[in-house]
């Protein structure tokens, strides 16, 4: 079973998402007020390299990019929004439930072929 992090590491990993600064995390999260900023730099690096610190931040990492990234059920409710608005003008909301009905998947192109398609081939006996 892996270990916790301490609070101190999880502070860190927290910070070090939020700023992209491992340097200015460590000075968030530890006690580095008299440390000068090479060492403070080389303890934040360790701290990286640590298998349980590096995966943690992966997570928060990951977590924060599906917060921003707006999902499919919240893009079909925009749309939603902007066809029943009264104050959007028509051609907006016809756009909108354009765009809701692609989404959806309410539009398929059905494609039927019949017939004989012509193909060259050549047909090569003997050497040369």
């Amino acid at each position: 079973m892996a270990k916790k992090l301490t609070q101190k590491q999880e502070k860190f990993c927290l910070e070090y998402v939020k700023t992209g600064n491992a340097s200015e995390a460590y000075r968030r999260a530890y006690n580095a007020k008299n440390m000068k900023d090479e060492t403070i730099w080389s303890k934040a690096s360790m701290l990286l390299e640590r298998d349980k610190v590096r995966v943690r931040v992966e997570e928060l990492r990951k977590k924060a990019e599906d917060e921003a990234i707006m999902s499919v059920q919240e893009l079909m409710q925009f749309y939603t929004e902007v066809i029943r608005h009264d104050g959007v003008e028509m051609k907006d909301r016809l756009k909108a439930a354009d765009q809701l009905s692609k989404l959806r998947g309410d539009y398929t192109q059905k494609i039927e072929h019949k017939g004989i398609v012509p193909v060259d081939v050549e047909i090569v006996i003997g050497k040369d």
